[in-house]
């Protein structure tokens, strides 16, 4: 156990919220994109893929991508594309390297219209909000690297939450407290959100 330092309750030691007064015990980062990902959702325990026949090609553990990213892991799939978790043998920094489904890119300017919303993205710097470093195409794949945050999803914090008491409201205001701060840095950027969830 530990306690609040802002209001001195008791919490339990891997708390990352006071269950009294919602205050953060360390500070959240949620994933915001500026980019519209549609479908992709993360891939944590207690869930699934289910794969269909227009799924792109997966990339395996130690294959390359654009000469520059190392496949580790696959953290994420949706109807926009795949997540992975890569070395970037530039930086020797692990990235998530979003790769893009073309074909649900509607339109011959597409891609480039993703790429320079992936080079807007790149100005944006706020503790809340993941930082897109590259984005790109290469053999006819658009991708995104970002900013690899280690951790749990919202959606999986929430799931092991409903199996004991209910978040409190503070707790609640605080996460979405966090969100909209992120946000409101998009804002500032000239970035409008259009997948929040």
């Amino acid at each position: 156990m530990t306690v609040c330092t802002k209001c001195g309750a008791q919490r339990a030691a891997n708390a990352r919220f006071c269950g009294a007064c919602g205050e953060a015990a360390v500070p959240p980062a949620p994933v915001v994109s500026s980019i519209d990902l549609g479908a992709l959702h993360t891939i944590d325990e207690g869930q699934t893929r289910q794969p269909s026949r227009s799924e792109q090609k997966h990339l395996t553990p130690g294959e390359e991508f654009a000469g520059r990213y190392t496949i580790e892991q696959l953290i994420g799939e949706g109807g926009m594309g795949v997540v992975y978790r890569a070395k970037d043998k530039l930086t020797g920094q692990t990235v998530a390297l979003k790769l893009i489904r073309a074909d649900r890119l509607a339109g011959t300017d597409a891609v480039q219209r993703l790429i320079r919303e992936g080079v807007t993205s790149r100005d944006i710097r706020h503790p809340n909000v993941v930082a897109v470093y590259d984005v790109g195409e290469s053999n006819s794949q658009p991708y995104m690297s970002m900013e690899f945050l280690a951790g749990t999803s919202l959606r999986a914090w929430n799931r092991r939450r409903m199996q004991g008491p209910d978040a409190s409201m503070g707790t609640a205001a605080n996460i979405m407290r966090e969100i909209l701060n992120g946000l409101e840095a998009a804002h500032k950027a000239g970035v409008i959100h259009r997948d929040l969830k």
